[in-house]
């Protein structure tokens, strides 16, 4: 059998939903409490406390560090509706393993550096950047990538089986005109 073709009979595999269930969860759970200052009183929308988290990194100017944090939060959020309802599929996997990957240099270079910083990829658990959060997000980022890989063969056998054969055509004059 084409490999191809293994790799796309995965995508209706039940263990293929259960992956994508279970990321979109890891991927609501990260998202959501970004969303919210969770130390005042009522809560309210803010991204303080994540820009805290990102501007720990060290990574970017300053200028930069209140846009990213608010962009990180909605590309999560979108990206698990893409893996819930199975639409954009392909381009929202693709979209959580780029982030991902970001997210793995981001602790890769502060545990590098021996920064001793919250990863703050989950609110409310202070997980230190280190061997952990390395290991999680490397699993994490496997996972986007499968469903990317998957969704994309699927899509490329099915565009494939399709397609029929171009018809010839004959153009030239039959003998006996």
């Amino acid at each position: 059998m084409n490999p191809s073709k293994k790799l796309a009979g995965l995508s209706n595999h039940p263990i293929f939903l259960i992956l994508r269930v279970l990321l979109a969860g890891v991927m609501l759970y990260a998202a959501v409490p970004k969303f919210f200052d969770w130390e005042a009183a009522p809560r309210v929308l803010s991204f303080e406390p994540f820009s805290h988290s990102v501007h720990n990194y060290r990574l970017l100017p300053l200028e930069m560090v209140n846009l990213v944090a608010m962009t990180i939060p909605p590309v999560e959020l979108l990206g698990a509706l893409t893996l819930l309802t199975g639409l954009w599929l392909r381009a929202g996997s693709l979209m959580l393993a780029l982030l991902q990957g970001v997210f793995l240099f981001g602790v890769a270079q502060a545990f590098y550096r021996g920064l001793d910083i919250s990863c703050g990829c989950f609110v409310g658990v202070d997980s230190k950047v280190g061997w952990i959060p390395l290991i999680r997000d490397s699993i994490f980022f496997a996972g986007f990538v499968l469903i990317f890989l998957t969704t994309f063969k699927v899509d490329r056998v099915q565009d494939s089986q399709s397609e029929s054969p171009p018809q010839e055509t004959n153009d030239q004059p039959s003998p006996a005109e």
